[in-house]
């Protein structure tokens, strides 16, 4: 009967420790002591952990899925919570610094060293173009599983930033910026209410001497910044007015055609009437040179 009882007792001992034994499945970061949950935590969405660059997605019944920015393995798994704790890996790690990723922008402008992406949001996708390792990219990503997959890369999304290729990107200011899916704050995606939202009514004029198409210049003060023409709450090209526009080569209205030569691959040129137009086939633009070789307009065509 002793040998029964000291069995017994055995048996709970080992028992305890397995179940203070951290499943394998947990990510790097979750893998010991049990902490408190933070009150930002008990919400189910995504999170970002900026010293591990660890993105971890939280559904409502604390399953959830990792993947981490320098491997993109995605790993998945279910938390144990009871009294207010879960399983973490680290016991000096405070939960405190995992940050809610927002929801992405409808146009950002990122930048790695000589590299930079353009990421227009279409639905729960993103369109993302650019130059990355000195080539054009245009790729759609679908979302999945806190990931946006494409056919060549993935990409992950932490707010101010984005990861791609294991490279950490920074968002920069676009106001004044043109793109290939995006000119400013506006993106090809844009509607009439976000164009009326982000510019605002007052500095939208209607192009009068237009009259068989519904063109509008972009106004600041008395300054002409760009027009655009909209078709069933589409926009359907743009027609860049400001010197203040550039492309991230530096071109931009006043530029040199020979500058625009040798930044931007040009896949086509025209000259009739001692003007020149010069297309770009990546960035769906066409650029128009005076008699003095200057770029005195920049048409976008969306309508594709």
């Amino acid at each position: 009967m002793k040998f029964f009882a000291l069995l017994f007792t055995f048996l709970l001992v080992l028992n305890a420790e397995d179940i203070n034994q951290v499943p394998k499945t947990l990510p790097k970061f979750m893998q010991k002591a049990p902490q408190k949950i933070s009150k930002v935590f008990k919400e189910h969405g995504q999170y970002f952990l900026p010293e591990n660059a660890d993105f971890l997605t939280l559904q409502s019944d604390f399953s959830y899925t990792n993947i981490n920015a320098f491997d993109t393995q995605i790993k998945s798994g279910k938390f144990e919570y009871e009294n207010g704790q879960i399983i973490t890996a680290d016991a000096n790690l405070s939960l405190a610094s995992l940050q809610k990723i927002k929801a992405i922008s409808p146009l950002g402008i990122f930048k790695h060293k000589n590299d930079i992406l353009f990421v227009v949001k279409n639905g729960k996708d993103l369109l993302v173009s650019g130059i990355f390792g000195g080539l054009n990219i245009n790729e759609n990503l679908r979302f999945e599983n806190g990931i946006y997959l494409g056919k060549s890369f993935k990409l992950l999304h932490a707010n101010s930033k984005i990861y791609l290729f294991g490279l950490c990107f920074e968002q920069i200011d676009a106001d004044f910026l043109i793109a290939k899916n995006s000119v400013g704050k506006l993106n090809k995606f844009s509607t009439s209410s976000e164009i009326i939202e982000l510019y605002g009514k007052k500095n939208l004029k209607r192009a009068k001497q237009i009259k068989s198409h519904n063109v509008y210049y972009v106004l600041d003060n008395d300054e002409k910044l760009f027009a655009f023409e909209i078709f069933d709450n589409k926009i359907l090209g743009i027609s860049i007015l400001s010197p203040k526009f550039r492309t991230i080569e530096g071109i931009g209205i006043g530029s040199d055609i020979n500058e625009l030569r040798e930044k931007i691959k040009i896949s086509a040129e025209n000259i009739k009437d001692d003007k020149i137009s010069l297309k770009s086939e990546f960035y769906d633009m066409v650029f128009r040179a005076k008699k003095d070789g200057k770029i005195g307009q920049i048409i976008i065509n969306w309508a594709r």
